[in-house]
């Protein structure tokens, strides 16, 4: 999967759409999501941030949670600005680690929430960086111990 964020429709292919709009970053929903692939049927409806895969076509969700406070979601989350915009009710986290994103089906949307303010666009597009340089970092510390350890 790239980890192209962008918006830019330089895809020919036709896009994910959702009640005949087109899905772009940023905008929030209530979808339903899977807890592991491939086990369809084990998930929960719960708010999302969508963003398109421009080379695969493919729509991804980042999760929102609103446990601010954990230590994992410090990490590797970015907290909402502007909630009112995104149409969360509480303190939200968008979970940026890519364990956390998901492949999601436009039929599995259920609602629009609102989208996301421009801040908070450029807000979690620099977390996510961030956050993918962090993992990066931690595979390479990995390989290279697993090298020492041969």
């Amino acid at each position: 999967m790239s980890n192209e964020l962008n918006n830019n429709s330089s895809n020919t292919a036709t896009p994910p759409k959702f009640r005949d709009k087109e899905l772009e970053l940023g905008q929030c929903f209530l979808a339903y999501v899977n807890f592991r692939e491939p086990l369809e049927h084990q998930g929960k409806n719960r708010p999302i941030v969508i963003f398109r895969d421009m080379e695969e076509n493919k729509l991804y969700a980042f999760p929102v949670t609103s446990q601010i406070d954990t230590p994992f979601n410090k990490k590797y989350g970015y907290k909402v600005k502007d909630l009112d915009v995104a149409g969360f009710s509480k303190e939200s986290v968008i979970q940026c680690h890519s364990s956390n994103l998901k492949e999601i089906k436009p039929e599995n949307i259920k609602r629009q929430l609102g989208n996301l303010s421009e801040r908070d666009v450029t807000g979690l597009l620099i977390k996510s960086l961030q956050v993918r340089q962090l993992e990066k970092r931690q595979e390479m510390q990995r390989s290279y111990r697993n090298e020492l350890e041969r």
